[in-house]
């Protein structure tokens, strides 16, 4: 979900690169491992309350406390509703938080 709405590719952003090289990340066995330790990627700026509160339920350390898909489907429902009312950006894309940023469900 964070790649999806954030736009960005984890494998790409943090293997090969200074933020990577700064957590000692070699291979994706590596990222596993900080993941398992804590570590979740910062929140992208184009992501409103809503939708980081959403994605930051669905990677809750317990996977007890993780949300059921039918209720992480409903929240994505509401936010999909709620950005249609938003104006686009230049490139054409609907902002998904507070209609300025490039971030979005379509």
């Amino acid at each position: 979900m964070y790649e999806l709405l954030s736009r960005e590719l984890l494998i790409i952003s943090y293997f090969n690169t200074s933020k990577g090289a700064k957590l000692g990340l070699r291979g994706p066995e590596d990222y596993a491992e900080k993941v398992c330790e804590g570590f979740r990627p910062p929140r992208p700026a184009c992501l409103s309350d809503a939708a980081w509160s959403l994605l930051s339920a669905c990677w809750h350390d317990d996977p007890v406390q993780r949300p059921p898909m039918k209720a992480v489907a409903e929240r994505l429902a509401e936010l999909r509703a709620a950005e249609k009312d938003c104006p686009t950006d230049p490139r054409g894309l609907s902002a998904f938080s507070g209609c300025t940023a490039g971030c979005s469900l379509q």
